[in-house]
């Protein structure tokens, strides 16, 4: 545009420009008037807005709309931007500061100019500060002087200012101080000091014709502060709002007067937000501020809560403060929700109040304490309760003078308690606590402790600085557990730790305590219903599913029909425990059982003197019935007396390990001592009795044992059982079978010497069998007594037999260092066997060997002894009852035994001996005396025999002496004389020596002994009917040794005989017959022979007959009984002995000789007869006739 202007400038000529201007006399006397006015209104105007005029006006105008003193230093009128001032400073009178109360350093001064200039008067229309200072001084505080002093103060004593139209007044970024008067605080300093200083802006607006309304705000911190005032200027009635932030709420109060001041003090309140209302000047002049999460502290007499996010009123009235609900979190337990409710008669510190606090939700403990009469209440309450958890908590507070008084409640929500005089943790605690004073209540409180349900009522108080109380506690399935043990009081300490419950039970404790008593007293109730169990220290029995009721109360226990179980066992008990809290308490308790298994878990429930004893037993089974009775008093231990009923149990006592079952009786325990009475059971089919005695000696458990049985069977068990040195009697006598006994045992008694056992042992035998080891020949069917005792064994009346045989035995067993055994037997047709041998000793048995298994003999030994008695090899019945094979022979020994029989009777009865394949038959008896020493057998006897018999031969009246010397192997049989039953003779002796093999020697003289009778013809000869006849005389030397050729040396005469064969005498008894030549006779002869390992030499032959004579000799093989005989024959009676044969050969030569050879076998002969060529060589054959062979 401005560019379009200079091209159309440019474009059209300009007029010239003229330097003069004509003015007319008209215009120039209006020019004139118009400069007198000008200059009358420049004066005008200077006049009335110069500088010290408005500052002399402002000064008035001020002085008098507020009644202050006001100075300013200077002013300045503008005729549109109003009036400047310039250091205005506006005193309130009577100040005795030197601080003005108002202090400006630009003042913006609204008015009318035109009242201004027409010299009306000054008009403001707003007045506008600028960073005022508004400065209060402490001392001029008061509450009736409130917010509108602040315009309206006084000018005197009877006049107060009065604006005739109220004006807008703004004071911007300006600041509230408060001073106070040195000579207030320190009298000796003078002047003032200010002590708060608080940024400020504020707007006073009219609102109507006597209402201002003040406005204020404080930006200079995070949080705008900001209010409200109305203040009717001609009444004085004040009403204000203010909000903001606390800390600026804060520096208000400076302005407020000492005693609400000293008031808000004691809150200590920060943080959180605030909204005022005041009103004064009215009917009902208060102070209001509203609260909003703000943190503040109670007083310690109003409990001493910290508390934060505060919201609610509190309402300043001139003698009164109402807080209607003040609702906030405590600092301590931030869950916690704290409401205050009340008012304060007064603002001095000892003024009367009346206050409820509610606190919901509050977590204990706290995170830090709660100080005041509250913290203490709640700080005995976590002392003694040791309380954890919610609570819902009401205190009133009031205070009258200078007293306190404390009521209120406590209702649990769920907490946790554990209360230091009954330290028993229980949950989820509900219920009501009140408390008044120094007293509380517990208003059916409830808990649980895990299953458990309980339930509290009572009162506490505090009486001159001691608790007393009486508390009623009822518990539901109570925990009989380690928790509730720990709780119980040392009263109950000593009863818990004995009876050791558990489990569940009801249960009613009531705890009390006077202000005279130094110690609980504690009334208990217990009532299980079946879900408890104990177990007493004296007798830890477990036992389980307990019912009935138990009372203590005064430290005395009642116990009514408590009962219980464990398995099968059932009790019940009923009794009195008098001072329940000494260990020495008096105890009066009967216990009934029923069915009370003896097993491990009643061991372990035993002690002392019973439990060796139960242990000793050990007992199966159960016991029917029991009755306990636990009695103590005195202060001396506790004592118990048991008497039970057993049946159908089993027992195996250690003294007498031998099992009994289906055992009934009775049971009598008297602490320590132990009776098993009128016991019956069995053993397999044996039916036993016993008694029972224990008893504690000392160290050591004394023993008194009483046993009986009927049919007793001798087994394993029953060996296992007796002493040891009764087994000893039982290897030596090795029974099988069956035996009644009685045995009475007594071991560590007070009349016995320490380790001493003493028994009796009395067998009864019946259908028993019997190995002795000394003589182990068994004997079946013994019957008789045995008595055992400590190394003696008695043998009273033993009888045996089987089939025809009987024993009887009598004797005694001493048992020591060295086993010595003195019997007396009888024994009638005892067989004689292969048994019968292995049961001798020995050097018998080498002598039995030669008897054949027939016959029969008696026994008499009225005196047998032995020592070191092997024991039998074979042992009782095995673990199943079986019974075990008699012993066939002693067990291996380092000593063979030593016994002795003297006086003893042996009756053989058609025994049969068999030396050399030719059986003899005897019978008869020997009778001496029989030792077996430490050098060997020793044997002194007389043999006595009816007859010996060996095929056709018998002999009779046979006698002999029997002689061994200990130290030698030889046997003499000496003076042995025989008589022969046709009539004759026979002595002699023989030897046996008792080597390996065994070797004897024999030496017989026969005498006028009947032919027939010493050689029997042989079976085909007798069966003829022609028996040989005729005398024999003549002897016989034997010697051998087992399974050897013998060796013998014999010479036979005949006399009156009739002969055809030759008869040989071999040994005792024994005899070969010899065919000789020729079919005549032979009445008489002579004949020497020897016997040479198996060769029978015939040295000579000389025979005599009434047609025929011969001498001769030749041999003969035993083995295979071949025979070579050479003979020479002549007439009768002349043919000479061999001895002169040479001489008489060559006178008979004349004579008709002749030579006859026998050979071939003794039963098939052959003869020849030859002649003789040479008498040389006949004789060299006739008298060497073992060159022959």
């Amino acid at each position: 545009m401005g560019k379009l202007i200079r091209i159309l400038r440019e474009a059209f000529p300009g007029r010239p420009r003229r330097y003069w201007r004509y003015v007319s006399p008209r215009r120039h006397g209006v020019g004139m008037l118009l400069l007198a006015l000008v200059l009358t209104a420049t004066y005008g105007y200077w006049f009335f807005t110069n500088d010290a005029r408005i500052r002399r006006s402002a000064e008035r105008y001020l002085s008098k709309a507020t009644g202050w003193h006001v100075h300013i230093r200077d002013a300045h009128f503008t005729l549109f931007g109003g009036l400047e001032l310039r250091d205005l400073r506006a005193y309130l009178p009577g100040s005795k500061t030197e601080y003005p109360f108002l202090a400006a350093s630009h003042v913006q001064m609204s008015h009318s100019p035109l009242r201004l200039l027409t010299g009306e008067g000054m008009e403001p229309t707003e007045i506008v500060c600028l960073s005022p200072v508004v400065t209060f001084e402490k001392e001029q505080l008061a509450y009736q002087g409130g917010a509108k002093d602040l315009l309206i103060a006084k000018q005197g004593a009877t006049s107060r200012p009065h604006l005739e139209k109220l004006i807008p007044i703004r004071l911007r970024e300006g600041k509230l101080q408060v001073v106070e008067s040195k000579a207030a605080s320190r009298p000796a300093e003078g002047g003032s000091r200010i002590i708060q200083s608080i940024p400020l802006s504020m707007s006073m607006l009219p609102r109507g014709e006597d209402i201002y309304e003040i406005t204020f705000e404080d930006r200079s911190q995070k949080v705008v502060r900001q209010g409200s005032l109305t203040i009717n200027v001609r009444t004085g009635e004040t009403v204000g709002r203010a909000t903001g932030y606390v800390p600026s709420l804060l520096g208000l109060w400076s302005v407020l007067p000492p005693e609400q001041q000293k008031w808000l003090e004691g809150y200590s309140i920060s943080g959180g937000d605030f909204e005022v209302f005041a009103r004064t000047g009215g009917g009902d002049d208060h102070f209001e501020v509203k609260l909003v999460d703000l943190a503040m502290t109670l007083p310690e007499d109003q409990g001493g809560f910290q508390l934060e996010g505060v919201t609610g009123r509190i309402i300043f009235r001139p003698e009164e403060i109402e807080v209607p609900e003040l609702v906030g979190r405590l600092h301590q337990a931030p869950n916690a929700r704290l409401k205050l409710k009340g008012s304060y008669k007064g603002y001095e510190k000892d003024s009367p109040y009346s206050l409820n606090l509610e606190i919901q939700d509050l977590d204990l403990p706290t995170n830090s304490p709660i100080t005041g009469q509250v913290g203490q209440v709640l700080a005995k309450f976590l002392a003694d309760y040791k309380a954890s958890g919610r609570l819902t908590l009401g205190v009133a507070l009031s205070r009258k003078a200078e007293q306190t008084d404390i009521t209120g409640w406590a209702e649990p929500q769920g907490m946790a308690l554990t209360y230091k005089y009954f330290p028993y943790r229980v949950d989820d605690v509900r219920g009501r606590i009140e408390f008044h004073d120094n007293k509380a209540f517990l208003k059916e409180i409830t808990a649980r402790h895990a299953q458990t349900r309980v339930r509290l009522r009572g009162e506490m108080e505090w009486v001159a600085g001691k608790q007393t109380y009486d508390i009623h506690i009822e518990g539901r399935d109570v925990g009989l557990d380690e928790e509730l043990a720990r709780a119980v009081p040392r009263t109950f300490e000593f009863v818990w730790n004995t009876i050791h419950p558990g489990g569940r039970t009801h249960a009613k404790v009531r705890v009390r305590r006077g202000v005279k008593d130094t110690q609980d007293i504690i009334d208990l109730e217990l009532a299980p219903d079946g879900h408890a169990s104990m177990r007493h220290a004296v007798f830890p029995y477990p036992v389980e599913n307990i019912a009935g009721l138990v009372r203590i109360s005064d430290n005395v226990a009642t116990i009514e029909g408590v009962s219980g179980r464990r398995g099968p066992m059932r009790f019940t008990i009923n009794g009195v425990i008098r001072d329940v809290h000494r260990k020495d308490c008096d105890v009066q308790v009967d216990i009934d059982i029923r069915d009370m298994p003896l097993d491990d878990t009643l061991q372990a429930a035993l002690g002392g003197a019973v439990l060796k004893t139960y242990k000793s037993l050990h007992p199966a089974g159960s016991a029917q019935s029991a009755t306990v009775k636990l009695r103590q008093s005195g202060g001396k231990p506790m004592t118990y007396d048991i008497a039970a009923s057993l049946a159908g149990m089993s027992l195996c006592y250690d003294a007498f390990p031998y099992p009994f079952t289906d055992m009934s009786g009775q049971l009598e325990v008297q602490t320590d001592v132990f009776r098993l009475r009128h016991l019956s059971g069995r053993n397999a089919q044996s039916e036993i009795t016993a008694e029972v005695l224990a008893q504690p000696v000392g160290q050591a458990l004394g023993i008194e044992l009483d046993a009986s049985g009927r049919g007793v069977l001798l087994d394993k068990a029953l060996y296992d059982a007796i002493p040891p040195a009764a087994r000893r009697v039982w290897d030596m006598l090795a029974p099988v079978g069956r035996s009644d006994l009685h045995l009475k045992l007594r071991s560590d008694m007070p009349d016995q010497a320490p380790g001493v056992i003493d028994y009796r042992l009395v067998l009864h035998p019946q259908d028993m069998r019997m190995l002795y080891s000394g003589f182990p020949y068994p004997f079946d069917q013994v019957r008789g007594e045995v008595v055992i005792t400590p190394g003696r064994t008695e043998l009273k009346g033993m009888t045996a037999g089987a089939g025809d045989m009987s024993v009887w035995l009598d004797g005694l067993v001493l048992s020591g260092q060295e086993d010595r055994v003195e019997l007396a037997v009888r024994a009638k047709n005892v067989p004689i066997d292969a048994t019968l041998r292995e049961a001798m000793p020995a050097e018998v048995q080498t002598v039995l060997k030669f008897f054949q298994n027939t016959g029969q003999l008696d026994l008499d030994l009225p005196s047998l002894q032995l020592a070191q008695v092997p024991l039998a090899t074979t042992r009782p019945a095995d673990d199943g009852g079986r019974p075990a094979s008699p012993a066939t022979a002693p067990a291996s020994q380092p000593a063979e035994p030593l016994w002795s029989l003297k006086g003893g009777t042996i009756t053989l009865r058609k025994a049969r001996l068999d030396l050399d394949d030719a059986p003899r038959e005897l019978s008869g008896k020997i009778t001496g005396s029989i030792a077996r020493r430490r050098e060997g057998l020793e044997l002194s006897a007389e043999m006595s025999l009816d007859h010996l018999t060996m095929l056709q031969r018998r002999l009779e009246k046979i006698h002999g002496k029997l002689t061994k010397q200990a130290a030698s192997p030889l046997l003499r049989v000496d003076n042995l004389l025989a008589s022969a039953q046709g009539g004759g003779r026979m002595a002699g002796f023989a030897e046996v020596l008792f080597v390996e093999p065994m070797q004897y020697g024999l030496s017989l003289y026969v005498e006028d002994m009947p032919l027939a009778q010493l050689f029997p013809p042989p079976a085909k000869e007798a069966a003829k009917g022609d028996p040989p006849q005729g005398m024999v005389s003549g002897n016989l030397q034997m010697t051998g040794s087992a399974n050897q050729p013998r060796q013998a040396l014999g010479t036979l005469q005949l006399s009156k005989a009739k002969l055809y064969k030759l008869p040989v005498l071999l040994g005792l008894l024994s005899s070969v017959y010899l065919s000789l030549p020729g079919d005549s006779a032979f009445t008489d002869g002579h004949v020497n022979y020897r016997l040479k390992d198996n060769l029978l030499i015939f040295d000579e032959i000389y025979l005599t007959g009434p047609a025929l004579s011969l001498v001769g000799s030749g041999q003969m093989d035993t083995r295979t009984e071949k025979i070579r005989l050479t003979f020479l024959t002549g007439p009768p009676g002349r043919i000479p002995r061999l001895r002169s044969l040479a001489d008489e050969l060559m006178k008979l030569i004349h004579k008709e000789l002749m030579e006859i050879e026998v050979t071939g076998k003794i039963d098939r002969p052959i003869t020849r007869t030859v002649p003789l060529r040479s008498v040389d060589a006949f004789i060299r054959r006739v008298m060497q006739p073992e060159e022959k062979n």
